[in-house]
């Protein structure tokens, strides 16, 4: 279970009269931990804090456990995972901070990336760890399109949320892992690369991302034709041999 490190935090923690501080301060994953310095001792020294109201508000409620590490460091411990891509809004001295909840990224994905000559792909299936709302889900993902050579220069289509569904597979949660299936409302056809983009914060500051990249097989086109001994290619805008080449 990954969580904040506590070390890293004390790494960070202010030096002296430096002010309040809040770590992290920008964006939290699952399981971390909030920790907050006073610039003076507050607290009562080490042990649980039970009226954690008398010193921050945090909106929205969440379940977990305050505990002083000392008397100017209060640790907040939360008791199940932060809601995915929400923002959490603490209240401190009249000063406010807002930290942002970070989509965790896939554990699976299919076609995985780096998938080549595949079918034409009607659907993308996406495999987490949380549970989250499909319609947010939605709105974090985009794919874009190439044709083949895929290159930086070439035509790119890109589908949101207006192309396709995403729907979750109800009654397929195996252990911890939700099943959320991508159902494209046209095929990326044959020839194509695809880029699949998860966005993991709302925050446009924050460019934490998940992508995949798959390639689907080139149309069947005739290269060359002819005996075993002598062939001849075929070209796509065609081609015109004289006599004396015939076959």
């Amino acid at each position: 279970m990954g969580g904040f490190s506590l070390v890293s935090a004390l790494d960070e923690a202010p030096a002296g009269e430096r002010g309040l501080t809040v770590v992290p301060d920008t964006f939290l994953r699952s399981w971390d931990s909030i920790i907050i310095f006073f610039p003076r001792p507050t607290g009562p020294g080490e042990g649980p804090e039970d009226r954690p109201e008398r010193y921050l508000s945090m909106e929205p409620h969440q379940p977990g456990a305050y505990q002083w590490l000392d008397s100017r460091t209060l640790r907040f411990r939360p008791a199940e995972p932060w809601p995915p891509l929400s923002h959490i809004t603490l209240k401190i001295d009249r000063r406010i901070f807002r930290i942002h909840v970070i989509l965790p990224a896939p554990v699976g994905l299919q076609p995985f990336d780096g998938s080549t000559d595949l079918p034409p792909v009607e659907s993308i299936r996406m495999i987490f760890d949380r549970d989250i709302d499909p319609s947010i889900l939605a709105s974090m993902v985009t794919l874009k399109i190439r044709d083949l050579p895929a290159v930086e220069s070439g035509r790119v289509m890109e589908l949101t949320s207006d192309d396709f569904n995403i729907k979750r597979r109800e009654g397929d949660v195996a252990g911890d892992e939700y099943i959320y299936d991508l159902v494209l409302n046209t095929a990326v056809p044959a020839g194509k690369s695809a880029t699949l983009h998860i966005r993991r914060s709302v925050d446009p500051a924050l460019k934490a991302a998940t992508e995949a990249v798959f390639t689907t097989a080139p149309p069947f086109r005739l290269k060359s034709a002819g005996t075993t001994l002598h062939q001849v290619p075929v070209v796509i805008d065609g081609i015109v041999y004289s006599q004396d080449q015939s076959l």
